[in-house]
């Protein structure tokens, strides 16, 4: 079973041709407008940038290796500022090599996600509507963030959890099927993987190969993440195709991305079991799910 952490140089490059693709998209729209840019680049905060920086909140509390004594400072608005006006320029180099310095001050890995990444993106945004920045400074900018998330939270070493199970529970986390946002999906495999989870997540396999996957191999979950309201209707058709083909007749289904947090009754309207606010609830609900089936 392929691991979610095997597909990180896949996925990597899948999202960065997405993305760029996406915003010369947008650029070369001459009908676009003003109001079209500001939506694009606020679903693209939403549903790549912020739930990232939610789920890496939880690193402290799934790795013993984040002790009270790595906390050390915190970044403040001045660094923002000084990060944001990093992001700009053309040399990519001159970010790394801030944030290796907030490192050594030392800054708490889960604090640069909070207090210094999520506020960047914040603030690009902020320029761009101020016209202070251009559209492609600002999806450069942040592309260039994304990248530092998905590379710093791969450099935290995997502490599998303790668990009293012989053999571990199985999860399948992907992307509902023509979704171009899966990259929030990689903590949230990070998350079940350190908790002892078997994890399956591949970003770019299709609605035929996920129902397939299901009929031949166990889960004792399935996860699908959705972000636009047009994803709604084929999701709760897929919903019911994987749970008529699916080899474990109760298989837990559990959705998430913003659509769900921002309302919970779309939950059962899909013919989904449950949803989660942030990876480490997402972690819990499926093994209580689990549990309690295998109680049954």
């Amino acid at each position: 079973m392929e691991r979610s952490s095997d597909n990180g140089s896949q996925f990597d490059a899948s999202h960065d041709s997405s993305l760029r693709a996406e915003s010369a998209a947008y650029q070369s729209d001459g009908k676009s407008s003003p109001a079209r840019y500001q939506q694009w680049l606020q679903r693209t905060i939403e549903t790549e940038v912020i739930p990232r920086l939610m789920l890496a909140h939880r690193l402290a509390a799934i790795s013993p290796s984040m002790s009270s004594s790595d906390l050390g400072s915190t970044p403040g608005p001045a660094d923002v500022e000084t990060f944001v006006s990093l992001l700009l320029q053309d040399d990519e180099s001159v970010c790394d090599d801030f944030i290796a310095a907030l490192r050594n001050r030392p800054v708490a890995m889960e604090s640069i996600f909070l207090d210094l990444f999520s506020p960047s993106a914040r603030r690009l945004g902020e320029l761009w509507c101020d016209d202070l920045c251009d559209f492609t400074q600002v999806t450069l900018g942040l592309w260039r963030i994304q990248k530092m998330v998905y590379e710093l939270s791969h450099s935290v070493p995997a502490h599998l959890g303790e668990s009293t199970r012989s053999t571990p529970l199985r999860a399948m986390l992907v992307a509902a099927p023509g979704s171009q946002h899966t990259l929030g999906l990689t903590m949230v495999c990070e998350f079940f993987r350190r908790a002892g989870w078997d994890v399956y997540s591949e970003p770019c396999a299709n609605a035929h190969e996920l129902t397939e996957l299901v009929r031949h191999g166990w889960f004792d979950v399935i996860g699908l993440s959705a972000s636009v309201d047009d994803q709604l209707e084929p999701l709760e058709t897929f919903i019911s195709e994987l749970r008529s083909a699916s080899r474990n007749p109760s298989v837990g289904v559990m959705v998430g991305g913003p659509l769900f947090l921002n309302n919970a009754s779309l939950v059962g309207e899909v013919g989904a079991d449950f949803t989660a606010s942030d990876a480490r609830q997402a972690v819990e609900m499926a093994e209580s799910f689990a549990s309690a089936t295998q109680q049954k």
